[in-house]
């Protein structure tokens, strides 16, 4: 097993931060009871689940038929085919009072194979929910957006198939705000990481390379990267959510980012993994090329969602992970 030693030892006894500067009284503040969540079966959303039924809220995890989760209190699945009359309906017979979208389909790369999933998990998904929101009510929207949308100078300029689909669905949103008198609050994050996450992304894949040894084939990594953990991005979400669904929020669609404020090299994110766990990244810096659009900069644009501020730091969110994944690999 790797051993935290130094600044991360010391860590590991101080928790992290929960939920409750969004909450009064232990729950969460705004008034929603059941909130439609999509995503649910993936990295975020798993977060977002759980702090819907630590608040008490009932989640209807919106899913694909043959998707859904294990049975828990508070979790109703909810399977739908994708067509949009399949998902209105679905939507009715639940009855959410809020509806938030963290799923989607992320593939900074893609083939022509993926080009149908795309379209369908980012753009017409999205399109589908916000006609359901319309036609049950004009249900608010919290919806998740990425940094990948702009390029350096800050305009809009994806870099990728995915993120032209998630440009494309906030311009749908906008037209169901502005056209139809939705709400709704865009978060556009950068890279989140943290526990459960089973997906190879860098943070993941730097920390697994200590613990096994084995040599991992990387870019040059000097490009720059915001990194945001997990509880920080479901705290935006929870927050983003008491503000959509005020009165006065109703017409507007309001793009904000979610970001650490503080970036940071794929080199010098495995040195600081390194100093935490004593052991060597063994990492192959310059044997792939950058990626096709790769940012060289992290793009800051967008104000940050008024009253949220990240509460994990780097080197406390690293340690944690590196405990999860330390016992996943004795679990084995």
């Amino acid at each position: 097993m790797v051993q935290i030693t130094g600044f991360a030892s010391a860590q590991r006894s101080r928790p992290l931060p929960d939920l409750q500067l969004y909450r009064k009284g232990g729950r969460m503040t705004f008034s929603s009871s059941r909130v439609l969540l999509t995503g649910a079966t993936g990295f975020l959303g798993q977060h977002v689940k759980t702090a819907l039924i630590e608040a008490g809220i009932l989640a209807g995890c919106l899913v694909r038929p043959g998707r859904k989760g294990p049975a828990s209190k508070n979790v109703t699945w909810l399977e739908s085919p994708t067509e949009t009359e399949a998902i209105v309906e679905t939507a009715r017979g639940f009855a959410p009072d809020l509806i938030f979208h963290c799923g989607g389909r992320v593939l900074t790369e893609h083939s022509a194979s993926d080009v149908d999933d795309l379209v369908q998990s980012n753009l017409l998904l999205t399109t589908a929910l916000c006609e359901a929101g319309h036609l049950c009510g004009g249900l608010p929207i919290v919806n998740l957006g990425t940094c990948l949308e702009h390029g350096e100078s800050g305009g809009l300029s994806p870099n990728s198939l995915y993120a032209a689909t998630k440009v494309a669905a906030a311009s749908i949103i906008s037209y169901y705000c502005e056209q139809r008198n939705a709400a709704a609050i865009t978060l556009k994050a950068p890279v989140i990481y943290g526990p459960g996450e089973n997906r190879p992304r860098l943070v993941r894949l730097l920390i697994d390379a200590a613990i096994s040894g084995q040599a991992i084939d990387l870019s040059p990594g000097e490009q720059e990267l915001d990194v945001l953990h997990v509880r920080d991005a479901v705290a935006a979400v929870m927050l983003a959510a008491q503000k959509v669904a005020k009165p006065e929020a109703a017409g507007r669609h309001r793009i904000c980012q979610v970001t650490s404020g503080q970036t940071i090299t794929p080199r010098l994110l495995a040195r600081e993994i390194e100093n935490l766990s004593g052991k060597k990244v063994p990492a192959n810096w310059g044997a792939r090329p950058y990626k096709s659009g790769e940012r060289m900069k992290h793009w800051t644009g967008s104000p940050q969602l008024e009253g949220w501020s990240p509460q994990v730091d780097l080197r406390t969110g690293l340690a944690e992970l590196m405990e999860s994944s330390c016992l996943q690999s004795e679990n084995a």
